[in-house]
């Protein structure tokens, strides 16, 4: 039976490279000789979500809700195969802002404030 090596995704860089701990961000995978398969899988940290081919070089993913802010290794597979290098991309899960109040509350049209 002949044995067949392949490599594993290559990715470079994200975009947006943060989101909120809600999940939710549509996040652009950028690598090299993505396949267009309909089976890509993103892990972010240890969370996996169904990926999107969108060209050779870009993978869309959409980051899955977290229990708490804080980097994750964003990496990707193709057909349940090895995945990228964890060490390559960091996603970074933030928790939304709670705004309690706002000083002055009022000021003038042409702003500055």
């Amino acid at each position: 039976m002949p044995y067949f090596y392949y490599r594993p995704p290559q990715v470079f860089d994200i975009d947006p490279r943060e989101g909120p701990t809600k999940g939710g961000t549509r996040v652009v995978v950028l690598g090299n000789t993505f396949k267009n398969t309909k089976n890509i899988t993103c892990k972010f940290g240890d969370k996996t979500v169904k990926g999107s081919f969108l060209d050779t070089n870009k993978i869309l993913c959409v980051s899955p809700p977290v229990s708490k802010p804080g980097y994750v290794p964003l990496t990707v597979a193709y057909e349940g195969e090895q995945y990228s290098s964890s060490e390559a991309v960091q996603y970074l899960y933030y928790e939304d802002p709670f705004i309690g109040e706002i000083y002055p509350t009022c000021g003038p049209v042409s702003g500055y404030t």
